[in-house]
């Protein structure tokens, strides 16, 4: 039951990262100014270190709303 709940969380980052990486570099990319290998690259150190160094602040946020003890809770959140 657990790999469906991080199955969903995969997905939803899945999808979110690609809208965003195609919002940033889509025109670069299909002009052939940056190399998509050179995009996704760029595009992935960056979005970890965002959540590197960012995550905190959506956590402490996420906490002061209240504690979510259900896994399905955690899910939605």
């Amino acid at each position: 039951m657990i790999y469906f709940y991080l199955a969903g969380g995969l997905f939803l980052g899945w999808s979110l990262g690609a809208n965003h990486a195609a919002n940033v570099f889509g025109t670069a990319v299909a002009s052939k100014m940056v190399r998509f290998k050179t995009a996704a690259s760029l595009c992935s150190f960056f979005v970890i270190l965002g959540a590197v160094f960012g995550g905190s602040g959506t956590s402490a946020t996420l906490k002061s709303l209240g504690t979510v003890n259900a896994m399905a809770g955690a899910f939605v959140v």
